[in-house]
């Protein structure tokens, strides 16, 4: 299986989901967590695909089937709300360090040092999110 866009394998779905634990909770296995899924596959939430991964056998990848939005404000409206004004802030954020380094009247190492905090801003907001 060739890893694309949307689609996560079970073994990353559940690193996200302990990382998403308070360290004195205790985690669901890695198998109740992949009945879990094929649970939300039934009901119409995720879709699923298996596919060969060679000597590392078989495995399931996973993708939302409704928008995130649907599921977000469905389940979890405080946290969403929380998650969309994040994500306005860091997008806002990122948008003006790419303008400052575009910035012509600023030195070289100036737009450079831009352009860093613009793409840590992204591989933060990107780790946050966790994919």
């Amino acid at each position: 299986m060739a890893p694309e866009p949307g689609w996560y394998p079970t073994s990353v779905l559940y690193r996200q989901y302990c990382a998403c634990l308070q360290k004195d909770v205790r985690p669901l296995g890695y198998r109740r967590v992949s009945e879990l899924l094929a649970e939300l596959e039934n009901l119409g939430l995720a879709a699923s695909r298996a596919g060969s991964k060679g000597r590392r056998g078989y495995g399931r990848e996973y993708r939302l089937a409704v928008p995130p939005q649907v599921v977000g404000t469905s389940c979890f409206p405080k946290f969403w709300e929380q998650l969309e004004k994040e994500k306005e802030g860091r997008l806002g954020m990122i948008s003006e360090y790419e303008f400052q380094a575009r910035d012509a009247d600023l030195s070289e190492e100036e737009r450079g040092r831009w352009r860093a905090s613009a793409g840590h801003a992204r591989r933060w907001w990107k780790e946050f999110v966790g994919v």
